[in-house]
């Protein structure tokens, strides 16, 4: 019922939600070798690459055994009140918290899409969480956040269907800021 009645406040208020369920994973299965690796670090800072491989996260890193394992129960129910909040209507944007620990920008807003994703949102609507919804909050909408005639030409091409696996938002082939190509992963282009 607690739950019901915050989801029910934060639709009626109009209140924007950024979950930043990245934060939440890495900090909690930071004793993960897997799970560091699928933030990449390769990304990082050469400075904090070690480190993070190394684990645990510093912040949960003098926690006990048994605090992670609760923790870890915890985040399930951190992706349903997500899912509840996309179920109501609430505006749900994408976010990473960058700079924290073992945050790097890009890597960690495609896996905040996945695990919005596992919390049992359609990939569609994910990309529109990400795009459209991020635009709304900003009070930008009318410039980005979707593709149509008199907006700023942001966007990216994928070499694989997100709608079949909402990891293939990480298959860039191409990407324009302002209708110009910045940046290209096949070489002629």
């Amino acid at each position: 019922p607690e739950m019901a009645r915050m989801v029910s406040s934060i639709v009626e208020n109009n209140v924007e939600v950024n979950p930043t369920l990245v934060i939440v994973e890495v900090m909690f299965w930071g004793d993960d070798t897997d799970l560091r690796e699928a933030y990449e670090p390769d990304y990082a800072p050469p400075s904090l690459r070690t480190k993070w491989r190394e684990g645990p996260h510093p912040y949960t890193a003098s926690w006990p055994k048994e605090s992670l394992d609760d923790a870890k129960k915890v985040f399930k129910i951190n992706q349903e009140i997500v899912r509840r909040l996309y179920e109501a209507g609430a505006l749900i944007t994408t976010g990473t918290d960058f700079p924290l620990p073992w945050i790097t920008p890009g890597v960690a807003l495609h896996r905040e899409m996945l695990l919005i994703h596992n919390a049992g949102i359609p990939a569609l609507d994910v990309i529109t969480i990400a795009t459209r919804n991020g635009a709304e909050a900003l009070g930008i909408l009318n410039k980005v956040g979707t593709i149509e005639i008199g907006k700023q030409a942001d966007f990216v091409i994928l070499t694989a269907d997100p709608l079949v696996d909402i990891r293939n938002t990480k298959k860039i082939e191409k990407v324009y800021l302002g209708g110009n190509l910045v940046h290209s992963s096949k070489k002629n282009n």
